[in-house]
């Protein structure tokens, strides 16, 4: 009984077990199917293997290697097409997003084999242009006011800006009004976006409501607070096709990309009844007015 047991635990008899039961599926999915499938090693797939040995391994296989190469693939061209015949690649959630996958990337290599012409570019663009707009820059001056160093940060800041002069200053002196600050107390051409991620999204705020050439604040940043002094805004620029042109490109492919993989979807869909079997009506109603239920065309 004990030696019973033993046996009945053991991992080859379970492989044993379950191969038998995928077999007699098999033969009860295609009963009396005993014509023998071809499997074709070509030159193209012969240099496929070569290809992908070599791109990752940076040579060519060895004459065992190659052997390996070919065995292997024998052996899933046969698992691959025997799961096939045995259903067994239905309701496999993996192999629906693979495959959904193959046909994008195909969808997404005509777009991008699909070199456009200049007028069609430049049409493109025209329709986005918004999206090129080289952003409205600042250059500044601040002094920092450190809220762990003083009782009332604002207030210094607030009091300091009244002693400050308008135009003609050495930064160098003034900042000695205030305190010690990490970095650096000048900033050339820096976007509002640089300016959040470095300052803050209130201090890029404050920046808009200041003036031109004339100490403003107090402001406050991520660090604390800050009397600035704008120096220069270059507003937003339209920029010539030319100096976006590897951008718009990218972004036109992409857009191709879109279409045709909506229009690849469209044409597939034409042939299936798509049809809601939902017992709750109100579900049922709610989901049908997601989906377009179609018939066969």
């Amino acid at each position: 009984m004990l030696q019973l047991k033993n046996i009945i635990r053991q991992p080859l008899l379970h492989f044993l077990l379950i191969g038998g039961f995928l077999f007699a599926l098999y033969y009860v999915v295609n009963p009396g199917s005993n014509a023998k499938d071809t499997i074709v090693i070509d030159d193209e797939q012969v240099n496929r293997m070569v290809n992908v040995f070599e791109k990752e391994w940076n040579r060519p296989p060895s004459e065992e290697e190659m052997k390996g190469l070919l065995e292997r693939y024998i052996q899933q061209e046969v698992y691959y097409r025997k799961a096939l015949l045995m259903n067994l690649d239905h309701n496999d959630e993996i192999i629906r997003r693979r495959l959904d996958q193959k046909l994008k990337f195909i969808t997404n290599d005509m777009a991008t084999l699909k070199e456009p012409k200049e007028d069609e570019l430049m049409s493109y663009y025209q329709a986005n242009k918004a999206k090129y707009l080289l952003p409205k820059k600042y250059t500044f001056s601040h002094i920092y006011f450190s809220p762990d160093n003083r009782q009332n940060a604002k207030q210094d800041a607030a009091k300091t800006l009244e002693t400050l002069p308008e135009s003609d200053f050495d930064l160098n002196n003034i900042i000695n009004k205030g305190d010690a600050f990490p970095f650096s107390y000048h900033v050339d051409s820096l976007s509002e976006q640089e300016i959040v991620q470095q300052m803050g999204d209130d201090f890029a705020k404050g920046l808009q409501n200041s003036p031109i050439k004339k100490w403003y604040g107090p402001v406050s940043s991520g660090y604390g607070i800050h009397l600035v002094f704008i120096d220069a805004i270059k507003n937003s620029v339209e920029p010539d096709l030319a100096q976006v042109r590897g951008t718009v490109l990218r972004d036109y492919q992409y857009n191709l990309q879109q279409q045709y993989n909506k229009q690849l979807f469209d044409e597939f869909k034409k042939d299936f009844t798509i049809q809601l079997d939902i017992k709750d009506p109100n579900q049922h109603k709610q989901l049908s007015q997601l989906i377009t239920l179609n018939a066969k065309q």
